[in-house]
């Protein structure tokens, strides 16, 4: 069955203003992505059923999904305790801000923010996976990263190399992520000099730090489009390649 495309929407004046000032607030700080997302909010409103997404492609070349965690963020910063997590990475605001996360995970949350411990994206997320975490025993130092406990994971096994690896690796994806975020609209030529002319004396660490990204992205590239190799399992007794 062939969908019809709606015709294109004629130009609104309005629309256009909430395009306008969304594309400016470059800085991406949380107060601005509040105010994106109640900009988006009217926008949506206003555009009307089926003008929306053809609006938000044409005008910001957004993803929807991307959209509504902006919209989900104006709605949670309306709330009191959006205030109390707000210092909290964006990444971290996008999941505490979605309607599927458990009130108890949130609640969580807060308890350890305002007992000053150290609240990562990844421990955020899991969190929220487990709808609302089990106190870990014995006291924390304030502005230590917090540990999640579950009764599947007490007692708790001793950290390897491999679960920091693991961790830093799970960090560096919500970093990345985080960033593309809050990458300018415009993403030309003339936006990136403009860049560039900012920078004053940090031009020389900031130009080692793009030569890095570049050259790991390229390599995340070349792994996103390989195809994954085929999991061979062995059964015990049962290895035809072996030999008499």
């Amino acid at each position: 069955m062939t969908t019809k495309r709606k015709p294109p929407l004629a130009r609104d004046p309005v629309l256009d203003g909430y395009a306008k000032q969304i594309r400016v607030l470059a800085k991406r700080t949380v107060d601005d992505l509040v105010k994106i997302g109640e900009l988006l909010a009217k926008a949506k409103k206003r555009a009307g059923h089926g003008n929306y997404l053809p609006w938000l492609e044409r005008e910001l070349g957004w993803s929807p999904d991307w959209a509504q965690n902006l919209v989900d963020l104006f709605a949670f910063s309306r709330t009191a305790k959006f205030r109390k997590v707000r210092h909290l990475p964006a990444a971290a605001l996008y999941l505490l801000a979605k309607k599927s996360t458990p009130e108890a995970a949130l609640d969580a949350v807060i308890e350890r923010a305002e007992a000053g411990q150290k609240l990562m994206v990844p421990a955020v997320r899991e969190m929220i996976r487990i709808g609302a975490p089990y106190r870990a025993s014995g006291p924390k130092a304030a502005g230590s990263p917090v540990q999640i406990a579950s009764p599947k994971s007490l007692p708790r096994e001793p950290i390897t190399a491999e679960d920091l690896q693991a961790a830093r690796r799970n960090q560096l994806v919500d970093s990345i992520t985080d960033l593309a975020s809050q990458l300018p609209s415009d993403r030309s030529i003339e936006e990136a000099r403009a860049v560039v002319v900012s920078l004053g004396r940090k031009r020389d660490v900031f130009a080692g730090a793009v030569a890095m990204l570049h050259e790991f992205v390229g390599e995340l590239h070349r792994a996103l489009n390989e195809r994954p190799a085929p999991t061979l399992r062995v059964i015990p007794g049962k290895d035809d390649l072996s030999r008499d």
